[in-house]
């Protein structure tokens, strides 16, 4: 089985440090999971681009990119989601 790397962008660090210490939880969770298997039950490819995706956790989505050659995923950021949505537009 492959294994993945996770790598954080700074914007996705720095949006994590503002969100609720019980979302954060949520979110650890979710990305620990994405280690052994980047493209889980309930993940969602995000139209138009070849390999973004974003999984919920709780009222957030993470937005993250798969990177399949060199077994990488990397955070791109966390939204609320109403608010997910209108970026991706």
């Amino acid at each position: 089985m492959n294994y993945y790397s996770i790598e954080f962008k700074k914007k996705a660090l720095k949006e994590l440090k503002n969100l609720p210490k019980e979302i954060i939880k949520a979110i650890n969770n979710k990305i620990s999971s994405l280690i052994e298997n980047p493209l889980p039950y309930g993940v969602m490819k995000i139209s138009g681009a070849q390999s973004l995706f974003r999984i919920r956790a709780g009222d957030y989505r993470i937005i993250y990119h798969v990177d399949k050659n060199q077994n990488l995923i990397t955070i791109l950021y966390f939204r609320h989601r109403k608010d997910v949505y209108r970026l991706m537009k």
